[in-house]
């Protein structure tokens, strides 16, 4: 899958492979509160650290507290924990999933009807497609009055995706029209798909297997999900204790084990920046950054930041520009020869299978599937990448002519508009947005129509 920056087995990769989020808002209002009990999560070292800094070799993170205050009215912008009157679920072990799971079903309650059009993928999907100004593009476009959720899970590879539309929304839930925004990251069966194995590892993929698993859209509960105290955070200690693994699984195994240390974009990078310039080692000389460095590096950790909320049409927007000076100021630059999202690169196999299987199914209940290749930086377009990238681009051609799947490509659409990128693989809410206005005006996408 992917989502913050440019994935790969470096330093620099981990920030830019980023999927696995969680969303919490810093913001409380000073008003009217609510207290909510959380799960305990083993998040301090063992009680014989008595350290109080917030960040230090020993205690790891300062003691925490089993609850937190918010506010008592939620907007739009809306935290999962905050999603109240909401079906519970069992986990899919992965926070994206199972929130979006809510999200959408609150969506679909609060509209009175399903969206006409939604948007699938990982994080490029997720951060890409701005459901808002593509309504008002489309109707611009003489497409009035249509609806768009983005269903965007991080990490998602096309394989997740297919298992999302096939397996877990029922078929009464889909749209008339998918966009699956994505690129060929998610279509490389060569690397190791974490996601999808977290997934099939979980309660809800258990109940899936055993046909048990169902969405109740028209029940009502009156208590958020439980999907998140199910699958409490392993122990640090275990974080560490397998940080050794190989260099091609580093990336893919902290993606999957931070999901919950941070619940901001800006935090869980660049803790994850962090704890890998522990390894990477494993795979090239380390960078050895000066105490200077070293004191920067450590207060952006705990630097709380700007933090992004979903919406309540699934997108997240995030605010920041990619500005090379200061981004590789706190990212390894990292070539496409160590990007773990390319590992063993191979499109023919578990993904282009799911791809087919989409097609298959999609076409079965008269749903238009179309495949948007997102855009890319130059600075992450370097040859190797730039290969790879070229090679996926013929073979999705040509699965289009073998299928009858919709393929269009806007990877090179702006690879020097640096200004409409949060990172060097990923758009920020101004890239979003010239996106969904670009895919409006495409005419070779089926856009329903409302009767």
């Amino acid at each position: 899958g992917s989502e913050a920056l440019p994935e790969t087995k470096q330093t620099g990769a981990i920030s830019q492979n980023s999927e696995g989020l969680g969303v919490e808002s810093n913001n409380v209002s000073n008003s009217k509160t609510r207290e909510v009990s959380l799960p305990q999560l083993p998040l301090q070292q063992s009680p014989q650290t008595n350290s109080t800094e917030v960040f230090n070799g020993s205690g790891f993170t300062k003691p925490g507290t089993a609850s937190i205050e918010l506010p008592a009215n939620s907007n739009s912008q809306e935290s999962f924990s905050t999603l109240d009157s909401v079906e519970s679920y069992p986990t899919f072990r992965s926070d994206q999933l199972d929130e979006q799971l809510v999200r959408y079903q609150k969506y679909i309650r609060t509209h009175k009807r399903l969206p006409d059009i939604m948007i699938v993928g990982s994080s490029r999907a997720l951060r890409g497609v701005e459901p808002t100004v593509l309504e008002k593009a489309l109707a611009q476009q003489g497409y009035p009055g249509l609806k768009v959720y983005n269903f965007g899970v991080n990490g998602a590879t096309v394989q997740v995706v297919d298992l999302i539309l096939r397996r877990v929304l029922p078929v009464e839930q889909l749209p008339k029209l998918i966009v699956l925004a994505d690129g060929a990251r998610a279509v490389n069966s060569g690397r190791i798909d974490v996601t999808y194995n977290a997934i099939a590892t979980s309660e809800g993929y258990r109940q899936l297997a055993q046909g048990t698993w169902k969405i109740h859209a028209n029940r009502v509960s009156e208590s958020t999900s439980k999907s998140a105290a199910a699958a409490p955070l392993s122990p640090i200690a275990e974080l560490m204790q397998n940080i050794d693994k190989r260099g091609v699984e580093i990336e893919e195994f902290l993606n999957h084990k931070l999901e919950r240390v941070s619940g901001t974009y800006r935090n869980r990078d660049r803790l994850k920046t962090f704890l890998r310039s522990l390894v990477i080692s494993q795979v090239q000389p380390p960078r050895v950054p000066n105490k200077e460095q070293q004191i920067a590096e450590e207060k952006l950790i705990v630097d709380s930041g700007q933090t992004s909320e979903f919406e309540s049409n699934g997108f997240l927007p995030i605010d920041i520009r990619f500005t090379p000076a200061t981004y590789y100021q706190q990212h390894s630059k990292v070539s496409g020869d160590y990007d773990a999202d390319y590992q063993s690169f191979q499109l023919v196999g578990r993904q282009t299978d799911a791809i087919k299987n989409l097609v298959e199914f999609t076409k079965a209940h008269n749903i238009n599937l179309v495949f948007v290749n997102m855009p890319l930086t130059k600075d992450y377009l370097d040859p190797v990448r730039g290969e790879y990238e070229q090679e996926f681009r013929e073979q999705m051609q040509q699965l289009a002519a073998e299928t009858g799947l919709i393929f269009r490509d806007i990877g090179l659409l702006w690879p020097e508009a640096r200004e409409n990128f949060s990172d060097p693989s990923h758009l920020n809410r101004y890239g979003a947005v010239e996106v969904s206005k670009q895919l409006a005006k495409d005419p070779m996408i089926p856009w329903p129509t409302r009767n």
